[in-house]
């Protein structure tokens, strides 16, 4: 199994660099219900509804395998100390996260401690570089980007913004629902009233130059 514990070191490798093309910030894995057994629930429950929401980050890491121009940066909500514990206890999220690795490899770059996201991004830009190099991989302000995770309207929102502006992005963040608290949703019409609520919120507006939502029609015809 992969060692999560230590993702974020910094490794020096003499490899050529190989550009990346896309990163994709996966904020906060976990987050909604971290103490959720691995086994059993009811169909259709909402904590089945979020078993399979953390299938669908492993499914964008199934398409993300392929694609060797692309990384992907895991923001963890808890500190150090507490996913360790997570790691020893198998919480569901972390298992998951065990998965993207045995996707990803090298290109999913975890970080967790005491520090947020969603309070900075300049605070992680040097080291998602220096870690990114150091796995013989760069990228610079032309690098397209997407986030998800938990949960739309919050930590998502928020990151995404943030890491952003600190990267210094010359393309919006794209943020994709679909990947997000919005499957936890049974009701498509809830959802599309959500959505327009969040893009009149002014706070949102006000980050427009940073972010983007995609259409949640992607969504709804999945799962309606």
């Amino acid at each position: 199994m992969p060692d999560l514990s230590n993702e974020s070191a910094i490794h020096e490798s003499k490899e050529i660099k190989q550009r990346v093309s896309k990163i994709h910030f996966l904020i906060h894995p976990g987050f909604l219900m971290a103490g959720v057994p691995k086994e059993g629930s009811e169909p259709g429950s909402t904590q089945d509804r979020y078993n399979s929401l953390l299938d669908e980050y492993v499914k964008k890491a199934e398409e993300v395998k392929d694609k060797i121009n692309e990384l992907m940066f895991a923001f963890i909500w808890s500190s150090r100390k507490d996913f360790k514990e997570a790691l020893q206890e198998q919480q569901l999220y972390v298992e998951k996260l065990k998965e993207i690795k045995n996707l990803l490899g090298n290109r999913l770059i975890v970080f967790s401690g005491n520090r947020d996201v969603t309070d900075d991004g300049k605070q992680f830009v040097a080291y998602m570089e220096r870690i990114a190099q150091a796995r013989g991989y760069i990228f610079d302000s032309d690098v397209l980007s997407e986030a998800y995770g938990e949960t739309l309207g919050s930590c998502v929102n928020e990151g995404a913004v943030n890491l952003n502006k600190a990267l210094g992005l010359k393309s919006k963040t794209v943020i994709l629902p679909e990947l997000t608290s919005a499957i936890l949703t049974t009701d498509p019409a809830y959802v599309t009233e959500y959505e327009q609520t969040l893009l009149k919120d002014p706070n949102i507006n006000a980050e427009s130059n940073f972010i983007e939502i995609n259409d949640l029609n992607i969504y709804q015809s999945t799962h309606a």
